[in-house]
């Protein structure tokens, strides 16, 4: 015999029963084959609930809460702040909303179905430390930027819902970082770059060398464009607030540009612009793409007894390599420290 709804609940939501000591919801899907079909069974809480609780259950479970850390970084995605931000920042920020919401809590819910008022400080130091232990080695940087662009989304939503009363993240310690000190010298760069050359993607060589050269991120490079290529040099746009600049032509950047611009030479061109370095298709490599090259190029050096570097150690050495003022887009003299790998050399005391 079916579940039974209780004829005192009318105030229930539909297609909500009470069921053996809980409260369920059973979806009613329609008519098919003279057979009236229901989904799985979900239970809301056990019995007996008020109706407020009902609904709060209901409303999360089908995603209608608007009191959740779910419903909140969604309303933060939508506004006008985040539109504002850099794409690269965005593609970021999106990619860490999905660590976070589906990051496992307590008895099968996720982070995201959590309301957002009864995550506390206690929370967020838990998701430091859990995420540090369970995904390895770069985890506790990783952990650190999630919960940096959390802070920065309960700071937006702080000032525009009265509900939104905290920012848990405030006054929380992130991980220990340790600054990098890779070096990649000549050698074991050389090496790299013979092996990207017979590899099947073989545009990584393009990226490696204007890294090095105009000492530039992944995604400064897979945005430009042939209106880069310019009389004096190579205009670098700079991304997360760093200045830009034209890296003037020398003999290798010169070659490092007509490299990439063999590559799928006879590529349809994009309405949007030529890229300087893209696929088969005209369009920009995409950072999937990369990152799935970069980890099987590291890979083979390793097979081959060499040492795996980042693809951002590049920028650094040519920030280390550079012959007289350095220079890299920053406008913090603390950034020389970060990316200048290689130690001073000083005289002996005589």
């Amino acid at each position: 015999m079916g579940a039974k709804r209780s004829h005192s609940k009318k105030k229930w939501p539909k297609d909500v029963y009470a069921s053996k000591g809980r409260i369920v919801w059973k979806e009613y899907l329609g008519k098919v084959d003279g057979h009236y079909l229901r989904a799985k069974e979900i239970v809301l809480c056990k019995a007996p609930a008020t109706d407020a609780q009902i609904w709060e259950n209901y409303l999360r479970v089908t995603d209608q809460a608007t009191d959740t850390l779910a419903w909140l970084l969604s309303m933060y995605h939508e506004s006008t702040q985040f539109q504002g931000l850099m794409p690269k920042t965005q593609t970021d920020y999106e990619g860490y909303q999905v660590k976070l919401l589906s990051y496992p809590v307590v008895r099968g819910r996720k982070f995201g179905d959590m309301p957002y008022a009864k995550i506390k400080r206690t929370t967020i130091r838990g998701y430091l430390d859990n995420y540090t232990k369970k995904n390895g080695d770069h985890a506790p940087v990783a952990a650190n930027r999630h919960i940096q662009y959390l802070k920065s989304a309960f700071n937006w939503a702080r000032e525009r819902y009265d509900a939104v009363r905290d920012n848990p993240c405030e006054k929380v310690k992130l991980n220990k970082e340790e600054a990098r000190t890779r070096y990649v010298n000549d050698e074991e760069y050389t090496a790299a770059i013979t092996i990207a050359m017979a590899s099947g993607s073989p545009y990584i060589v393009a990226f490696m060398e204007l890294a090095v050269l105009c000492r530039a991120r992944r995604s400064e490079i897979a945005c430009l464009t042939d209106k880069d290529i310019q009389q004096d040099g190579l205009r670098i746009r700079r991304g997360k607030g760093s200045e830009g600049e034209i890296t003037t032509w020398t003999k290798r950047l010169e070659g490092a540009v007509n490299y990439a611009k063999s590559l799928h030479k006879n590529a349809i061109t994009p309405i949007s612009g030529a890229y300087l370095i893209h696929n088969k298709r005209g369009q920009p490599i995409t950072e999937s793409s990369f990152k799935s090259a970069w980890r099987r190029l590291m890979d083979k050096i390793e097979a081959q007894g060499g040492e795996h570097f980042t693809f951002h150690d590049l920028k650094a050495k040519g920030y280390s390599d550079m012959k007289g003022e350095q220079f890299a887009g920053h406008k913090s003299p603390l950034m020389h420290k970060v990316y200048n790998r290689k130690l001073r050399k000083v005289g002996a005391t005589e």
